[in-house]
């Protein structure tokens, strides 16, 4: 148990240091605000499992909303960093 905690806590590091210290711009910018919002919701969950997986295995059922985290981060990334491109040729 002890091998597979510190083995993950290097990415649970490496997430949150990510997450904690952005960009000056990044904090004006509301897509990149809210997608950082949904990676610490992620870690959130993530973090009950990596530590106490072996003890409380349903914990497992965790991973379920970090995964919709995720799928909010690309549906997020999506409609702000792709905005809709219009369908009549002569509107461009």
């Amino acid at each position: 148990m002890i091998v597979y905690v510190s083995r993950m806590t290097q990415w649970v590091e490496k997430g949150l240091v990510s997450d904690l210290t952005p960009h000056k711009t990044a904090w004006q910018d509301r897509t990149f605000t809210k997608i950082g919002w949904m990676i610490i919701a992620s870690y959130t969950f993530y973090t009950p499992v990596i530590l106490f997986i072996q003890r409380v295995p349903m914990l497992g059922m965790l991973m379920i909303p970090k995964t919709m985290a995720y799928v909010a981060i690309a549906w997020i990334g999506y409609v702000n960093l792709f905005p809709k491109i219009p369908a009549d040729p002569a509107v461009l």
